[in-house]
């Protein structure tokens, strides 16, 4: 553990002093489920009580009122994003479950006012499952979304979807979308930038597993998709790839490699909700022994269940796996001599650093 903090503090210092070419930040956001009594079908509530409902109660904590912590942490980001190309966040910016392609809309073009008004950067979205959930949440949300991206990022020729790549200081940003995964595309978006010196890939779903509670959520995890699992997971060690993702709301590294390459996932949480702490909890630096003791992968491997049968296939790749309990926003900070991550919390005074590569 000394070793690797050592390692870290001498890689900000050569950032800090020797900012060269190659050299940037990018300020990044895990899911944020923007909600509101103003975004849903009156229907939604005979359903669900927002005084006793566990997720609306999360959410409303977070987002009701200027001076919600959802308000504030978008306020620090963005002072954080000062001097920065661009910043992201990775999906499950709404909570979903309007109830009407209209209100699915309208759910989507508030939070996209609340961006507008609080960053002064260009802030790329890529959906999560939550901007699906729901009736006519598809349409509704693309019709807000699409509009957003082209003018963010001046696309030409004008997105229709979802997927895009962004270039930096020779490093390469793919943006996919987990919820319809295209491979072809994103095959395709890799070949064409063999020469990249980095390759992020921004999703929503983690593409390794890594969750305390629905482990199973990643691309292509029945049974019957193993061999497309396969493609994707030897397409992306081949290219040594980050991901950088959300939607198990917990902040995580995990590291996954074989003779074909590495994986580097990291995840991130954004939700300042009642019950979670606002600030960061200490960086607890783990190994696949401690990984296997998670209940839900120490349970389901020695019971062999079929979400057990997953996750072995990943265990003799696993040989990191840290884990810092809170959320608050991300600095990516990259340069020649490595990558680090950086988690902030909303009181800004316990930040933890995490080398990456």
């Amino acid at each position: 553990m000394k070793t690797r903090l050592f390692t870290t503090l001498l890689f900000l210092l050569t950032v800090g002093l020797f900012a060269a070419d190659g050299t940037y930040k990018i300020v990044w956001l895990g899911d944020l489920h923007y909600d509101s009594m103003t975004v849903h079908e009156a229907a939604y509530f005979e359903n669900v009580d927002p005084k006793k409902n566990k997720t609306t109660k999360r959410n409303f904590h977070a987002w009701e009122g200027e001076n919600a912590p959802g308000y504030k942490l978008l306020t620090l980001t963005n002072k954080a994003a000062e001097g920065t190309p661009f910043a992201f966040q990775v999906g499950d910016f709404t909570q979903g479950h309007a109830g009407s392609e209209a209100m699915s809309k309208k759910m989507t073009n508030d939070f996209l006012d609340i961006v507008k008004k609080h960053f002064t950067l260009p802030l790329y979205l890529t959906p999560g499952n939550h901007e699906f959930a729901g009736k006519g949440a598809k349409k509704g949300m693309k019709a807000a979304l699409i509009p957003y991206l082209n003018e963010t990022l001046k696309a030409e020729p004008p997105l229709t979807d979802y997927n895009f790549t962004r270039k930096q200081d020779g490093d390469l940003f793919i943006f996919w979308n987990t919820n319809m995964p295209n491979v072809p595309w994103l095959k395709k978006a890799l070949d064409d930038n063999k020469d990249a010196r980095n390759v992020f890939l921004c999703t929503h779903i983690p593409i390794l597993p890594v969750s305390h509670g629905k482990i199973e959520w990643i691309p292509f995890s029945k049974p019957e998709e193993k061999e497309k699992r396969l493609e994707l997971l030897n397409m992306l060690l081949e290219r040594n790839v980050i991901v950088l993702c959300g939607h198990i709301h917990e902040q995580t590294i995990l590291e996954y490699s074989t003779e074909k390459g590495r994986i580097t996932q990291v995840t991130a949480y954004s939700v300042i909700g009642a019950a979670r702490s606002e600030k960061n909890g200490p960086l607890m630096e783990g190994t696949v022994e401690q990984f296997k003791a998670i209940p839900v992968v120490k349970t389901n491997t020695e019971k062999d269940t079929p979400v057990g049968k997953l996750v072995a296939e990943y265990l003799p790749g696993i040989k990191r796996y840290d884990r810092i309990d809170g959320a608050g926003y991300c600095i990516l900070q990259v340069s020649p001599e490595g990558i680090v991550n950086e988690y902030h919390s909303l009181t800004g005074d316990d930040t933890r650093i995490v080398k990456v590569r």
